[in-house]
């Protein structure tokens, strides 16, 4: 038989739509009522809670299914804070859950009647949460069967008991529901299963929270009713929607205590149950939401219209535990201060205007406008665009901003700039409209010269002057006939005109620019008329005159230096010479900046030619010279640094041959190749067949490449003369400067 003791007094049984229980006829799960009798309770397992003994058993923790015997993931087990968490899953083809088995620590029989009071196996669930909720016509929350064996190693089982979804549960399994016959003075070993209700769901999941597991008399042993302690954050900042979050949490003698709302029910805390008030409403009513539990709950508190105190109480009677004990009420409740937050508003003109050369000023800006005013206090900084050069912008933390200083000169115009306001509560921009007026400077020379009878121009010009353009005229003196003022408009003047005859002299007179802003400038000028000129003597010589081509000297290879030689010249000192290097393919043309006398060839010369182009220039003319072309230039190549990378490159140069006929050596009376020495030393190069064929000297005075060219004996003409095919051997040596010779011999064959 099931007993269940429902919570508030005097409250009539009723059968609740959630189910709390499926039971067998022989099972006991009862709901547990005040206390009433005096026991001496075991504890079976805490779960570590700090304020509860341990008790004398230990824990084996078995998941469920067993590992590869079905498609049902296995259940979990964890605890925290004096609380065992178990999830299960309804997916798959087996049952899913965890079953807790218990030995005695001693190894010594444990009785659990504590000396004859305890008649009960007590399991204080805390929460039983299924997703989804079951439906009338499938199993409700977890099951839950227990196994008991003692010394003699009897064991006695209580059949499988349901309970449905639900906060601070306590389930009571009675000695004389249990199906056996045991010594419950001399318990060995117990055995809790919690699972899923059924299996082939095709999902769902579950999650069992449990405090305590104990044996106790009949009537429990119930620790202290839940007390409620409300915890608010200090201070918070914000603005309408704004939430301030208070925790309420419910405890016990034994800590943390799960609490519902009219048991048995997975209804914890409700908002209607606390008392929210405070100065941040007004008139306002405060809005309330609380999640969270079964013993931690959050309560987000919104509705504020004002800055002013928040608090939440919690008042007695409105949450039970799971012994139907009603709560007390919270006392000493904190006030969390809140801040309505208002955005700022600007509220001073979006245009100032600073002068140039004026003693420095300063402006307030100003972003406190509105009622109420802005809460908390904004910043202001300048959101885009810059200032001129002497003027500063600085936040006074008081919700107003100072531009100040002298700007510098040259700084005259219009600057856009875009403020911005902004605290917890918003942002606002304001377009700003910065003025620099600066009076205008005559930046032109004071001087000019006409010549009497010739056509003549002078342009006075300003500086940054603002607003522009600057007004121009002559306020003093006077001009020479035939000559004249004109202003342009455009912040600039022409003194233009040809100067009448009999005008020789020099003629003084004031300029003035102005602009509207203070003062104007002025500028002395003086306009001199000059006579005609004496006629320039004609140069008596000659002109430059080339008898020998400049020439160029150097290696055309990638870092090699070239440099130029100008050749011969004639013709009336005194002769100078300027250079212009160009590279050449189809045409020549001028490489930038080649305009001394050497020049490093580039990468970008690779497969051309170079040359120099010397011009000759003295007081009669100029002429110029082109010199020969070099190259074409290849790419650097690096020295050999062993004598086996010199014997490599050797080998290579005896080698090169085969690649051409032997009509073509016949015609050239020989070859020409190029060899990369490592260091200053001669090359030589020689063929043999029953006599000297060919040979070639080279001298090299530092490392570097250099062409050698190997030159036809008057034997080996006529050797190759009616050849076809022709096998000879070819030697090269490279001898250092102050080294042994490294020599190669090669085995070469030529063909028609």
């Amino acid at each position: 038989m099931t007993n269940i003791h429902q919570t508030h007094m005097n409250r009539a049984r009723a059968l609740r739509v959630l189910m709390l229980l499926a039971v067998t006829l022989t099972s006991w799960v009862a709901l547990a009522g005040s206390a009433k009798a005096v026991g001496v309770p075991i504890t079976i397992d805490s779960f570590g809670n700090p304020n509860v003994s341990a008790g004398p058993f230990t824990r084996t923790v078995i998941p469920l299914p067993a590992p590869h015997t079905s498609t049902t993931p296995q259940g979990t087990f964890s605890q925290s804070n004096g609380v065992a968490t178990l999830t299960m899953s309804g997916a798959g083809n087996g049952i899913s859950g965890s079953t807790l088995q218990y030995t005695s620590a001693s190894g010594d029989p444990v009785d659990l009647t504590g000396g004859g009071t305890n008649a009960q196996i007590f399991i204080d669930f805390a929460l039983i949460n299924q997703m989804p909720a079951a439906s009338d016509f499938s199993p409700p929350g977890v099951t839950t069967y227990i196994s008991a064996t003692d010394g003699n190693g009897n064991t006695a089982i209580s059949p499988s008991d349901g309970v449905g979804n639900a906060f601070a549960f306590n389930a009571a399994f009675p000695f004389s529901g249990f199906q056996g016959t045991i010594d419950w003075t001399r318990i060995t070993q117990l055995a809790f299963s919690f699972v899923y209700p059924i299996s082939h769901t095709g999902g769902g999941s579950l999650e069992v929270q449990v405090n305590k597991l104990w044996a106790t008399p009949l009537g429990g042993a119930p620790p202290t009713p839940p007390v409620p302690t409300v915890t608010a954050p200090p201070s918070a900042i914000g603005f309408a929607g704004a939430t301030v979050d208070f925790t309420v949490s419910f405890g016990n003698s034994e800590g943390a205590a799960p609490v519902t709302h009219d048991p048995p029910s997975s209804i914890g805390l409700r908002a209607q149950d606390l008392m929210v008030s405070g100065s941040a409403f007004g008139t306002a009513i405060p809005v309330v939401q609380v999640s969270g539990g079964p013993s931690t709950y959050t309560v987000a508190v919104s509705g504020m219209t004002q800055s002013g105190g928040i608090t939440v109480d919690v008042p007695a009677g409105v949450v039970d535990d799971a012994w139907n004990q009603l709560n007390s009420a919270s006392t000493n409740d904190p006030t969390a201060s809140f801040t309505y937050g208002v955005p700022p508003k600007f509220r001073t003109s979006p245009t100032a205007t600073f002068t140039v050369g004026a003693p420095p000023a300063m402006v307030t800006i100003d972003a406190t406008g509105g009622q109420p005013a802005p809460t908390p206090t904004p910043t202001l900084s300048i959101a885009s665009g810059s200032l001129p050069a002497g003027l500063t912008f600085k936040d006074n933390g008081d919700g107003t901003a100072t531009l100040s200083g002298s700007p510098a000169a040259g700084t005259g115009g219009v600057f856009k700039l875009t403020l911005r306001a902004s605290n917890v509560a918003g942002a606002v921009s304001q377009p700003f409209g910065l003025t620099i007026d600066e009076a205008p400077s005559i930046t032109s020379a004071a001087t000019a010269t006409f010549g009497q009878g010739m056509p003549g121009t002078f342009t006075v010009t300003t500086g940054a002057g603002f607003p522009t353009p600057s007004t121009l005229s002559i306020t003093s003196g006077a001009l020479p006939t035939g000559v004249q003022f004109n202003d342009n408009g455009d912040g600039t003047a022409t003194i233009v005109g040809t100067p009448a005859a009999g005008s020789v002299g020099t003629y003084q007179f004031t300029v003035t620019a102005a602009n509207g802003t203070s003062p104007a400038a002025s500028q002395q000028f003086t306009l001199t008329v000059a006579g005609p000129a004496p006629p320039v003597p004609r140069p008596t010589g000659s002109a430059p005159s080339n008898s020998t081509l400049p020439t160029v000297t150097g290696q055309p290879i990638v870092g090699g230096v070239l440099s130029a030689s100008p050749g011969q010249w004639s013709g009336t000192p005194v002769i100078t010479f300027g250079y212009q290097w160009q590279r050449c393919a189809s045409t020549c043309a001028n490489i930038p900046d080649a305009t001394t006398t050497s020049y490093t060839v580039a990468s970008g010369d690779i497969g051309l030619t170079v040359r120099v182009v010397v011009t000759a220039t003295n007081g009669i003319g100029s002429t110029q010279a082109t010199s020969s072309e070099v190259g074409p230039v290849i790419p650097a190549v690096t020295p050999p640094t062993t004598a086996a990378e010199t014997r490599a490159a050797l080998v290579k140069l005896l080698t090169l041959p085969q690649q051409e006929r032997i009509r073509e050596i016949r015609l050239n009376r020989g070859y020409t190749g190029s060899f990369n020495a490592p260091s200053a030393g001669q090359l030589t190069v020689q063929w043999h067949k029953r006599g000297l064929v060919a040979s070639g000297s080279v001298i090299y005075t530092i490392a570097g490449t250099e062409k050698i060219t190997v030159t036809l004996t008057r034997y080996g003409g006529h050797l190759l003369r009616d050849a076809h095919k022709l096998t000879l051997t070819a030697s090269g040596s490279f001898t250092p400067s102050g080294g042994p010779a490294i020599t190669v011999e090669q085995t070469i064959t030529l063909r028609q």
